[in-house]
């Protein structure tokens, strides 16, 4: 059985400070590539190595970011292998091949020399894995698998949601965040394996700061920042993690009062017989005129009691207590390690997600029913009367309370050994 040989691409990187700077002066170092020793099978030898690589100075920074994710694969042949040559690249990834075009082979003495290239740049951010299989007159040479851990970009703002992930745990080559740049997980649990980080003083954000203002649902705690998980050979630069969480929703209104005081008390009735006026005569009355049924003509009818209007109604019972707003959402955990970097390089601030407003009290209930108007018990009491108005609503009930903001978790940062 043919053994399968496998390399894997490295880099590593060197941080350096300008002399007597800030932490936001530091430069990114120069990468050094180190690759590992060429594959040698059936006489070929096969190197992989980056197209392009950081010079200390930064001089070709733009020519290095879009060169990243670009492999050059460099292939020496026997001279006496080349006949009837024939390459194929195998992706495991992409479940595809192609054919690598020979035409361009140039010989160094006894040996032909071909260069592939390779370009991660729209892959998906996981291991990439390639064989490539060399026929010559006919005839199948060992095959050379290798794989490539691919470069992850950040150059403005970048929401994780938008890159090309078959999971939220990502090993990759390279992590380079631009000048200014920041990567955003929108409040998702990652872990991320980098071999180097390259940042001039980026940024990774849990949320960005406009959705962390935005209340949540309302009556619901505010998102989390998510987990963060962050390990690496070498940090060449300044990084910055901040955490935020979510403001918390609005409480909800108070709710509506639906109990309604009992209806009022009922007018006065009238009187239910008339009585005889005799004030306006100007001698008494004959004891006859007083035992009269009807009155005596000198005997005027006149109402001793009329009827009432009922009762105002009662008001109503005050509104309930609006509900306390929504706790923010916490910033999230950060677990960072690094194997060489320094401790002024890693900068963190937490902004826990603030408090919900508070719910509204609830309207007060309606008034009660005025009272029924009296009864008119006679004609000579007739009057217009009514019911008693309906009573006032009742007063709102209290604003609820504003919410907690949400918690603070402290960092994990593991720098050359030392957790702190």
């Amino acid at each position: 059985m043919k053994t399968l040989m496998t390399i894997l691409i490295t880099t590593t990187l060197v941080l350096t400070a300008c002399s007597g700077g800030t932490d936001s002066q530091k430069t990114l170092a120069k990468p050094e590539v180190k690759i590992e020793q060429p594959i040698r099978t059936d006489g070929i030898e096969f190197k992989v190595a980056r197209a392009v690589t950081l010079e200390e100075d930064l001089s070709n920074l733009e020519e290095f970011e879009r060169s990243l994710n670009i492999y050059y694969i460099q292939i020496k042949i026997p001279k006496d292998l080349t006949g009837q040559l024939q390459i194929k690249k195998f992706s495991e990834n992409a479940r595809s091949y192609q054919y690598v075009n020979t035409s361009g082979v140039q010989y160094d003495g006894n040996q032909a020399v071909l260069v592939d290239a390779i370009n991660l740049q729209d892959a998906k951010l996981a291991t990439q894995k390639f064989e490539y299989q060399i026929s010559s007159n006919g005839k199948l040479l060992q095959p050379i698998n290798f794989s490539i851990k691919p470069d992850l970009v950040i150059i403005g703002t970048v929401d994780l949601a938008s890159l090309p992930l078959t999971s939220l745990d990502l090993d990759i080559g390279t992590l380079f965040i631009d000048t200014d740049s920041r990567l955003v997980t929108g409040g998702e649990s990652i872990s991320i394996t980098a071999t180097n980080i390259l940042s001039n003083n980026g940024r990774i954000e849990t949320l960005s700061e406009e959705y962390a203002g935005t209340s949540a649902i309302r009556g619901h705690t505010g998102k989390n920042g998510g987990d963060i998980v962050v390990k690496t050979n070498l940090l060449a630069g300044n990084l910055k993690f901040i955490m935020r969480g979510q403001k918390g929703g609005q409480g909800m209104d108070g709710i509506p009062v639906t109990e309604v005081p009992p209806q009022a008390a009922p007018g006065r009735d009238s009187a239910d017989h008339a009585a005889c006026d005799w004030s306006g005569l100007l001698v008494s009355p004959p004891v006859q005129a007083l035992i009269e049924r009807p009155p005596h003509e000198h005997c005027s009818q006149y109402c001793p009691q009329y009827a009432r209007n009922g009762e105002p109604g009662a008001k109503g019972l005050p509104g309930n207590k609006g509900n306390s707003g929504a706790q923010g959402g916490s910033t999230g955990t950060l677990n960072f390690s690094a194997t060489k970097a320094t401790r002024d390089q890693i900068s963190v601030e937490l902004i826990p997600g603030a408090g919900g407003e508070a719910g509204a009290g609830g309207p007060g209930g309606a008034g009660g029913a005025g009272g029924n108007p009296g009864a008119i018990r006679t004609e000579v009491c007739r009057s217009n009367v009514s019911a008693g108005p309906q009573g006032p609503a009742g007063d709102a009930g209290e604003t609820g309370a504003p919410g907690f903001a949400g918690e603070s978790l402290k960092p994990v940062l593991t720098i050359n050994g030392k957790t702190e």
